[in-house]
């Protein structure tokens, strides 16, 4: 086989294993070709190549790194083809990561790989990044190229950093580098996203003046930022001129062009270019169509736009959302609302998802014509087809209650705008401004009944049952046909009952007829029959067919009344079919039938059952215009219907309405208001509710009492919660399981288990059914630390006495196992799931991913993390941000910051937790401009740094050394309005240490007190190494007695640095003392602390205290190390007693310390300056007799042996032994 045929056959395996595979499954592939690629290692590049223009950058970063570990020389070339793939990839961490590996295995970066890598870069946004590297360049003496350049302007396009990509521009003239085409297209291209159209015709005649001739792209870019300003003069000018340069207008030119004329309001004009677009051999696409639609709709030419979109299919070309969106708003503009909502339903026939824009233009038609309904319905729906509404939305919305008078819907909608993230505006407060200038009056709102009726189908989804077909389910209709015909006119309402249920929830009028024609003669003299057959169809839930009942009586012409349509009506809401019940009570005057308060009660409660508070208010509301008294009932219905909605404002002003429409609540009405207090500011409320009920003769009852309870847990409130509970049985209400499971829940978000337990166990004495819900909620309390096998514990109990663990039983056990950063256990729940018959759920892993990162088990955590992209359960912004902090935990930063890049694939928006863990991520692997990079990007994701987020960047310059970084990022906060915290101090701090700046770190300690930061034992400890490190043990010492001042406990950590600051002052007694005193502090010294100790004797030459410092360490339950043995062996040398220091020195190993370089050192200098003083006061004066000639060489001998020794060591520590 052919080098090249190995290659691709390696490439299509490695292909095979996914777009991220492990590095053990990589390796598996690889090792085949080991032996080949060591020795011919351009055997690799291939590879690499293959995989590059496969963009799979993530397997060629993993081919590098085996090549590396199995020391096969890997070029630029190859790491090029790598970056590469991650520039088209736009895995611009990647690529950073795969440049920071080149200079680790010595392998110098080019141009090229710098220009790739500013490439990547920039296709994300990283403007910063780009630049830096640039910078970065030019500091490493790596000559940039045009191609950097460019790609760095690039970069400055999706930042709209015009001025930036425009000095760049300026710079490449005085390096000596001549910009090109790409240059000069892509500074327009920044000016045009930036808005700035001056500066890009600026950069166009540049162009010319040059030498550089422009293309169409450059024309096409300036004639876009001249439509974006709306000069369309300019744009015009500009297309007109295209030719005389030899440039061929194409179609980007002409909607360039009629852009600009539609922002200019030059219709006439966008017409004309539109049509001679033939003219120029140019055929014209959706994006030219919708330029002139839009265009048409800006000049109020609503005929123009609609007959442009009608001509489209013509032309072969398929109008898109865009093109209707635009329409749409044309008609609305000229008050056409049955042609804007005719179009808006078309768009699905046409296989098109109506947008925002859409809705939007729709809404807005409705609004101008005071169809406040329609406007409401089409804004309810949004939703149900996964559209956001927007201000623009909402504003039209509150536009169509003010004209038609509905007041209270429009201050809803304008106070649920902040609770969806949406801004006032001057339309929305404005509309809300009228309302309210009329207070209660409800002027009846404009609308024609026939108009109404024609409306209501076009925003209805279309039946799937209706059409012309001659069976149903399988059924024929002749056997209807029988079946009808066998009863005869004998036939009981029961029967005629069963009958019409056989026909299915949504028949074809043909087949109602074909059952009720023979008993039409019966039913049109009895009315009362008719009433109980559809009551029959309300309690069998068959809205459809109760409504195909009433067509098929009016049809015949028999008479239907009130109670028909009531029952009817009935028959829609228990069926949950809102829409159905809203066209029966507009249709209503039609059939001569008026309606009443149970008509207008059924309609309601229709609403509420599905959640559509804003129509259940409106119809509400609209009952005195129509001469209609609401009754309890329909009060009842609204203010559940606004419960379900969230709308607790709303409920209570209809609850404090019912007397001034002397309507008195009553026990439904209260408990229906408390639940939509059931949130986390609406506890007080509920409170203030219940103790009123009795001044208005309601008795509140289980359900008022258990409502109350559940607003109380939801704001934490769980004493108040357990005092309702107690306080029931003396108010005649007995507590039931939901009661309690409110309780319990409290007592889950207040996390005390043990209060939740017991509560669970009263459920057990009372005989009351612990359901899942009570279950559930106590193992969810089981969070605090170690409390985890009693959920366990719960779990199992579960099945043991009834209720079945579900998904959220798991979940809150797995929670409950992973705050203890018990991962084994979590993973085995996570696993034991199915066979309960329990689905694992998102939740379910994003809980198993933090006890992973708990942990620090960043593999497990990655894994799971790839399981639930696998069985497609949707990872959030929490499941990558929990993955991400495990990966720095395990010091991966590249695998941290390749997660943080996912999320935009995913879907995702980064939020501040994804960005503080890849920040703290970079921190622990050391990668400080990295880790700057990331805090600055964070603005332009629309997310504000908190204090975490600087607290992990500054402590990244304390690591490497950059204290000046780190105190201008903490000067910066409060600018930024964030203040930093006490870990913003103490890294600040550090950094000042580590940097010798024992000033500016007292300085910091200092400003802590003044900003009203509380100071703790790191802090002071920070500080007291900035003074040790510099000398200043008076200092030190100061900083330690201040502590207990300020109620601050000292540490074993802050007796051991002022211990080494009193040594490194010679200040020996005072360190000594130090050491005493930590027993009186209930403090237990550690090695670091006698190690200090005895550095501090050892400095003086107190060789006896070093040695009994040594030897005291075993009372103390410690075991000397190496440093301690150092410290005591230069004691020793200091005192000139060799003896003694060879005998420390052989005692090392005996206590598993390796002696190192210091200590080596220290010996051998003892032995070299060594007189015949001896360690050991008991000895007898022959040995001070002995025959110094042979002291000398024994000594002498030492010396070269510990040499020997010394360097042995130095050899092993090298080979890693």
């Amino acid at each position: 086989m052919t080098a090249s045929g190995s290659a691709d056959g390696l490439s299509a395996r490695l292909v095979a294993l996914g777009c991220s595979p492990r590095k053990e499954q990589l390796a598996n592939v690889l090792r085949v070709e080991l032996d080949n690629w060591q020795s011919h290692p351009r055997l690799a590049a291939a590879v690499l190549s293959n995989l590059a223009k496969r963009e799979l950058p993530n397997i060629a970063a993993l081919v590098l790194r085996f090549m590396y570990e199995n020391r096969i020389q890997a070029e630029a070339f190859d790491y090029n083809l790598a970056i590469n793939a991650c520039k088209h990839g736009g895995q611009w961490q990647l690529a950073l990561s795969l440049l920071s590996d080149m200079t680790q295995n010595k392998v110098a970066p080019d141009t090229i790989s710098y220009s790739m890598a500013i490439t990547a870069c920039g296709k994300k946004g990283q403007c910063g990044m780009a630049l830096s590297l640039l910078s970065t360049m030019n500091w490493l003496g790596v000559t940039a190229n045009v191609v950097s350049y460019n790609a760095a302007i690039s970069s400055c396009d999706k930042a709209r950093q015009w001025d930036t990509a425009l000095c760049l521009l300026s710079k490449m003239s005085a390096v000596r580098l001549g910009p090109n085409k790409i240059t000069y297209n892509a500074a327009i291209s920044v000016c045009e996203k930036a808005g700035q159209w001056q500066l890009a015709l600026s950069v166009l005649k540049r162009m010319s003046l040059l030498m550089e001739a422009p293309d169409a792209i450059s024309y096409n870019t300036a004639a876009s930022a001249c439509a974006k300003a709306g000069q369309w003069q300019f744009a015009l000018n500009l297309l007109s001129v295209m030719p005389d340069m030899s440039i061929l207008p194409d179609k980007i030119s002409c909607s360039a062009a009629i852009s600009a004329c539609e922002k200019g309001g030059q219709w006439q004009l966008a017409l004309c270019l539109l049509s001679s677009m033939p003219d120029m051999r140019l055929i014209p696409d959706v994006i030219n169509y919708n330029a002139a639609i839009s265009a048409f709709e800006k000049g109020d030419q609503w005929q123009l736009a609609l007959g442009l979109v009608g001509s489209m299919p013509e032309m072969r070309v398929s109008p898109d959302a865009i093109s209707f969106s635009a329409a749409i708003s044309a008609a609305a503009r000229a008050g056409q609302w049955q042609l804007a909502l005719n179009l808006l339903s078309s768009m699905p026939d046409m296989r098109m998802v109506p947008d925002e824009v859409s809705y939007n233009a729709a809404i807005s038609a409705c609004e101008k014509t005071a169809e406040w309904q329609l406007a409401l319905l089409l804004l309810s729906k949004m939703p149900e087809l996964s559209v956001v509404p927007d201000e623009i939305s909402n504003s039209a919305g509150i536009s169509a209650c003010e004209k038609g008078g509905q007041w209270h819907l429009a201050l809803s909608l304008l106070m649920i705008m902040p609770e969806l993230r949406l801004a006032w505006n001057t339309i929305s407060h404005n509309a809300c401004e009228k309302t309210a200038e009329r207070q209660l009056a409800l002027p009846v709102a404009c609308e024609k009944t026939a108009e109404r009726q024609l409306a209501l189908p076009v925003v209805a989804s279309p039946s799937t049952a209706a059409g012309s077909t001659l069976s149903l389910r399988g059924r024929p209709l002749g056997s209807l046909s029988a079946t009808s015909s066998m009863v005869g006119s004998s036939c009981s309402l029961e029967t005629l009952l069963h009958q019409l249920l056989e026909l299915g929830a949504e028949p074809l009028q043909d087949e109602v007829a074909e059952v009720l024609s023979v008993e039409m003669v019966r039913l049109s003299a009895n009315p009362k029959h008719v009433t109980v057959l559809l009551g029959g169809l309300a309690k069998q839930r068959k809205g459809q067919l109760a409504v195909a009942v009433l067509e098929f009586l009016q049809r015949g012409r028999a008479q239907v009344n009130v109670f028909h349509v009531n029952a009817a009506i009935s028959a829609c809401e228990k069926a949950g079919q809102w829409q159905l019940a809203l066209s029966l009570l507009t249709k209503m005057p039609d059939m001569r039938a008026t309606a009443d308060s149970v008509s207008y009660g059924a309609a309601i409660s229709a609403f509420q059952k599905q959640g559509c508070w804003q129509l259940a208010v409106a119809l509400l509301s609209s009952m005195p215009e129509k001469k209609v008294e609401p009754d309890r009932i329909t009060y009842n219905a609204a203010i559940s219907a606004c419960e379900k909605g969230g709308q607790w404002q709303l409920a209570l002003s209809l609850l404090s309405n019912m007397p001034d429409q002397r309507v008195l609540p009553d026990e439904i009405s209260y408990n229906a208001a408390m639940s939509a207090c059931n949130r986390a500011d609406g506890w007080q409320v509920a409170l203030t509710l219940l103790s009123g009920m009795p001044a208005m003769r309601a008795t509140p009852n289980t359900i008022s009492y258990s409502a109350s309870i559940s607003a109380c847990g939801k704001a934490a409130q769980w004493c108040k919660s357990l005092g309702l509970l107690r306080h029931m049985p003396g108010m005649r209400a007995k507590p039931n399981e939901i009661s309690y499971n409110s309780a319990i829940s409290a007592c889950e978000k207040a996390r005390i288990w043990r209060t939740a337990m017991a509560l669970l166990s009263a459920m057990f004495e009372k005989r009351l059914p612990a359901d899942t819900s009570s279950y559930n909620a106590a193992v969810s309390a089981c969070k605090d630390d170690g409390s985890w096998p009693l959920a366990l514990s719960l779990l199992f109990k579960m099945s043991e006495r009834g209720p079945m663990p579900n998904e959220i039983s798991y979940n809150a056990a797995i929670s409950a196992c992973g705050e203890d950063a018990n991962w084994l256990k979590a993973l085995e729940l996570l696993q034991d799931m199915p066979e309960m018959k329990a689905v694992p759920n998102e939740i379910s892993y994003n809980s198993a991913i933090s006890a992973c990162e708990r942990a620090g088990i960043w593999q497990t955590a990655v894994a799971l993390l790839r399981a639930m992209i696998e069985k497609r359960l949707p990872a959030d912004t929490s499941s990558y941000s929990a993955a991400i902090s495990a990966c720095g935990k395990g010091n991966h930063w590249q695998l941290a910051l390749s997660l943080l890049s996912e999320l935009p694939e995913a879907h995702l928006l980064p939020n501040d937790f994804c960005y503080n863990a890849a920040i703290s991520a970079c921190e622990k692997g050391r990668q400080w401009q990295l880790a700057l990079s990331l805090l600055s990007s964070m603005q332009g994701m629309m997310l504000m740094p908190s204090e975490i987020s600087y607290s992990a960047a500054i402590s990244a310059c304390e690591k490497a050394s950059r204290w000046e970084l780190a105190l201008s990022l903490l000067s910066n906060m409060p600018s930024l309005r964030v203040l930093p915290d006490d870990v913003s101090y103490n890294a600040a701090i550090a950094a000042c240490a580590k940097a010798g700046q024992w000033e500016m770190a007292l300085s910091l300690l200092s400003t802590m007190s003044q900003m009203k930061v509380r100071r703790d034992e790191i802090s002071f400890s920070a500080a007291i190494n900035a003074c040790e490190n510099r000398r200043r043990w008076q200092l030190a010492l100061s900083l330690l007695s201040s502590m207990p001042l300020i109620r601050v406990i000292g540490t074993e950590i802050n007796f051991s640095a002022v211990i080494s600051a009193c040594g490194k002052g010679g200040q020996w007694q005072l360190a000594l003392g130090l050491l005493s005193s930590m027993s009186d502090m209930k403090l237990i010294p550690n090695e670091v602390s006698y190690s200090a100790a005895i550095s501090a004797c050892e400095k003086v030459g107190r060789w006896q205290l070093a040695l009994s410092l040594l030897s005291s360490m075993p009372e103390m339950n410690l075991i000397p190390n190496e440093i301690t043995y150092s410290a005591a062996i230069s004691a020793c040398e200091k005192g000139g007693q060799w003896q003694a220091s060879l005998d420390l020195l052989l005692k090392m190993d005996a206590m598993s310390a390796t002696p190192d370089a210091i200590s080596f050192s220290a010996a051998i200098n003892a032995c070299e300056r060594g007189d015949n003083n001896n360690y050991n006061n008991d000895d007898d004066n022959n040995n001070h007799n002995n025959n110094e000639n042979s002291n000398n060489n024994q000594r002498w001998q030492m010396i070269s042996l510990l040499r020997k020794l010394q360097s042995a060591t130095e050899v092993d520590m090298e080979l890693g032994c």
